[in-house]
């Protein structure tokens, strides 16, 4: 009967074990940039050729920031743009959810001014 209790104590053990070591990590839109690196060159790619861009990675969120250096650039100006846009940018969200296979991926574009202060932004899905 002890040898019974102790083969299955060991059993319980080692199945725990393994559960444990088949636990999924959650998958973000950041790990999978981090692990991927060819992909994260691939996303860089969107703002490489404005000096004033910048893309960040947090969880599933894509952050494209752009530096504003022109003051006579404002909100009631860049708004209407990113409403034009909109089409633009859920289908790069779109695209990222369907290449990926990470839901609940977000756009979201950032304007700064030149003291680095938000004039505005939008996340798109």
């Amino acid at each position: 009967m002890k040898k019974r209790l102790v083969v299955t104590i060991v059993l319980i053990a080692l199945v725990a074990t393994l559960l444990a070591g088949c636990a999924k990590k959650e998958v973000t839109l950041e790990s999978f940039v981090k692990d991927n690196p060819s992909e994260e060159a691939a996303l860089e790619e969107l703002t490489a050729n404005d000096p004033n861009a910048s893309i960040e990675f947090e969880g599933n969120i894509m952050r494209i920031i752009y530096k504003v250096e022109d003051s006579t650039i404002t909100k009631d100006i860049l708004d209407p743009a990113l409403e034009m846009m909109a089409a633009t940018f859920n289908g790069i969200a779109q695209d990222l959810v369907k290449s990926t296979g990470i839901e609940g991926i977000q756009i979201e574009i950032v304007y700064k001014d030149a003291e680095g202060k938000d004039i505005t932004s939008r996340v798109f899905e």
